[in-house]
C-alpha cells in the first residue's frame, strides 16, 4: 500500500497529518491476524491534556479504526481486536490496530463495535475426578465372594465447556439455572447433548467488573456446563439395605442366627431379600437429583 498523507485542517494555520507507517498479516493454525500502524502528526499545544495519546487519536478518529471495526470489505470476519496510541516525540504519535478473525464463524465475526453483539466464546474443558461405581463394564453388580455389595472408586474423565458472553447486566435467569440439568437437547461446538446430560455451573468469577467499549457498558458473564451422557447426573445406587418389606410391612433384616447384617443386603424390586444374590440378578434404583429446566437461549448453545 502506497504511503498517502491525509491533510486535516483544524481551523488554524497549522495542519495535522496521518499516514500508514507499517503493516503486517499472518495466517497461523487457521487464525488470520493483521496489524496496521499509523503515524499521527499533531500541532503541539501548551496544554498537556491536548497532547494525551487519546486526545491525539480523537483528532484523527474519522480515519482510524476502533475495536470491532472491519479490517477490509473482502475480509468482513476479520475485525479490530485492540488499539493503542503511543507518543514517539513531541507532536508525533503512532496508532496501532490489531485485527483477527479468532472466534469468528463462517458467517459472523467474533468481535463487533457494539460489545453486546460479540459472539460467545466457548472452550471445551476436561479433567479427572473420583467416581464411585457399583457396576462393572457389563452392567453387573460388584459383589464379593459372600455376595455382599462392593463399592469401588475410579478416576472418571469428565468433559465440559466454559462459555463467556458479554451482557448489559446480570442475567435474570442466573438464579433459576443453578443446580439444574437441561430439559431440552442442544448442540454446542457441533456436539449434540441430550436432555439431562448437561449440568449448569456458575464459577467463582461468573461476572467480570464493569467494562466499556466504544461508549457501551457491559460485563463478561461466564458459566460452565458439565456433561454426563452416561448417567445423566442421576444417582444410581444398588437396591440394597438393612430392612426389607414383608407382608407390606418394613422389617429389619436378620439372619437365621438372629444377627443383623453389617453391610446392605441386595433387595428385589418389591423390597424382599434376594436369597442368592449374584452380579447379574441384583437391581439398581434411579434418582433424578437435579431439577430440569430449559437451557434454550443460553449463550453459545444452538
Amino acid at each position: 500500500m502506497a504511503t498517502t498523507w491525509l491533510p486535516i485542517t483544524t481551523g488554524g494555520p497549522i495542519t495535522e497529518a496521518i499516514t500508514v507507517k507499517d503493516m503486517d498479516a499472518s495466517l497461523d493454525k487457521g487464525v488470520y491476524k493483521a496489524t496496521i500502524v499509523w503515524q499521527l502528526v499533531a500541532a503541539i499545544s501548551e496544554n498537556h491534556v491536548d497532547m494525551l495519546p487519546e486526545a491525539i487519536a480523537n483528532i484523527f478518529a474519522a480515519y482510524l479504526p476502533i475495536e470491532g471495526s472491519i479490517y477490509h470489505p473482502e475480509r468482513p470476519l476479520v475485525t479490530c481486536r485492540s488499539v493503542s496510541c503511543k507518543r514517539v516525540k513531541a507532536g508525533i504519535y503512532t496508532y496501532t490496530a490489531k485485527y483477527s478473525d479468532e472466534n469468528s464463524t463462517a458467517t459472523e465475526s467474533g468481535t463487533a463495535e457494539n460489545p453486546l453483539l460479540d459472539l460467545p466464546i466457548v472452550k471445551p474443558v476436561a479433567g479427572m475426578k473420583p467416581l464411585a461405581i457399583y457396576k462393572d463394564r457389563d452392567g453387573n453388580a460388584l459383589l464379593n465372594a459372600a455376595n455382599d455389595p462392593l463399592m469401588q472408586t475410579v478416576d472418571d474423565n469428565i468433559v465440559g465447556f466454559k462459555i463467556s458472553a458479554n451482557v448489559a447486566a446480570v442475567p435474570s435467569w442466573v438464579l433459576n439455572l443453578r443446580n439444574t440439568c437441561n430439559s431440552n437437547a442442544f448442540s454446542i461446538l457441533g456436539l449434540s447433548v441430550p436432555a439431562n446430560a448437561a449440568r449448569f455451573i456458575l464459577p467463582s468469577d461468573f461476572l467480570s467488573e464493569p467494562k466499556v467499549r466504544n461508549g457501551i457498558g457491559y460485563y463478561e458473564f461466564r458459566y460452565e456446563l458439565e456433561i454426563d451422557a452416561r448417567d445423566y447426573h442421576y444417582a444410581v445406587p444398588l437396591n440394597a439395605g438393612f430392612n426389607k418389606i414383608e407382608g407390606g410391612v418394613k422389617k429389619a433384616i436378620t439372619f437365621d442366627q438372629g444377627a443383623e447384617p453389617s453391610e446392605p443386603v441386595p433387595l428385589t424390586v418389591a423390597g424382599d431379600v434376594i436369597t442368592d444374590p449374584s452380579p447379574s440378578n441384583v437391581n439398581y434404583l434411579t434418582f433424578k437429583l437435579l431439577p430440569e429446566t430449559s437451557y434454550a437461549g443460553l449463550p453459545g448453545l444452538s
